[in-house]
């Protein structure tokens, strides 16, 4: 294995990092892996995470390319003065696939993101047909919904599971916070149950607690617009979306978005649950399940098509 610095764009300005097997390992007839980190998060991602996969990875004759987005990590700022975050990094991203393809000839794409990263490569796949496959981990619930009051909601829904789960396993331990965090936790619950009080009373309508509007669960804009853009990606390309128990779009899936699961049933798709796990994947234990879900789909939808190429 070697690994190989880039820099490149205006400046240049953007670098990135080639991961790849010796001569005979690597194939070049499969796609690249391109990561896409959170917001803030540089090329590594979170606690290494992005390096270890890229490595483990690179066994299989996948190529891995990690860069870091405008203004992050070593990548200086390029002077796009879009004020949208989203089209920037996604001007990064593309930018960076043409830097790949004018140097190595690549055509073909596998997009890696997690959280805002994973949000990200479900825009770019909706841009660039170079892209042939997403893997999607623990996207922000705004890919689905991107209202503040919906958040607000559904992070309640997880308190309260939090605290009924905290209650029958350690009852002692549960009143024990309740008394030491009594302030802050009795704040906690009479938003919880105001706010879920007013969908209730409204059939499925959440009351902003910052405004006097009201909000439809079932009526936003975005989800329109994620299904129109669901339907566009899984006629050509393969999506993988993978989500820790607890996460807010994982229970947003689950509760309200069968239509969005019905969409993607017509194509590639495949979604993955890893149980315990957190956000980031920070155990060694879940970042191993993590990459044999990766590998195996890796190998159904694109090792074993081609012989290799030697």
């Amino acid at each position: 294995m070697n690994e190989t610095v880039w820099m490149y764009g205006e400046n240049p300005s953007l670098v990135g990092v080639m991961t790849q097997g010796s001569s005979h390992e690597t194939r070049t007839d499969l796609p690249v892996l391109l990561y896409l980190s959170g917001q803030g998060i540089h090329r590594v991602g979170p606690n290494r995470l992005f390096v270890r996969m890229a490595r483990h990875i690179v066994c299989n004759g996948f190529r891995s390319f990690r860069f870091d987005f405008s203004g992050v990590g070593d990548s200086s700022y390029t002077g796009d003065d879009d004020p949208c975050f989203l089209n920037r990094v996604v001007n990064d991203t593309i930018r960076t696939m043409d830097f790949l393809s004018q140097q190595w000839g690549i055509r073909k794409f596998i997009l890696i993101g997690l959280c805002w990263g994973g949000g990200i490569s479900f825009e770019v796949s909706g841009r660039d047909h170079r892209v042939v496959g997403a893997l999607l981990l623990n996207p922000p619930i705004e890919l689905f919904n991107d209202s503040r009051t919906f958040r607000e909601y559904m992070i309640d829904r997880r308190r309260v599971r939090r605290y009924r789960r905290l209650a029958v396993i350690n009852p002692f331990e549960f009143a024990n916070s309740i008394y030491r965090h009594k302030n802050k936790i009795g704040g906690h619950f009479r938003g919880m149950f105001t706010r879920l009080f007013w969908y209730i009373k409204n059939n499925g309508t959440l009351k902003s607690s910052c405004n006097s509007s009201s909000v439809s669960v079932k009526k936003n804009p975005r989800t329109n617009e994620l299904l129109s853009d669901l339907e566009k990606i899984i006629k050509n390309k393969s999506l993988l979306w993978i989500f820790t128990q607890g996460e807010l779009a994982h229970d947003y899936l689950k509760r309200f978005g069968q239509n969005i699961l019905d969409v993607a049933g017509k194509g590639d798709f495949e979604l993955e649950t890893i149980k315990e796990a957190n956000h980031t994947f920070d155990f060694i234990d879940h970042q191993n399940i993590l990459f044999k879900i990766i590998e195996e789909w890796l190998a159904r939808r694109w090792s074993k098509r081609k012989k290799n190429i030697r």
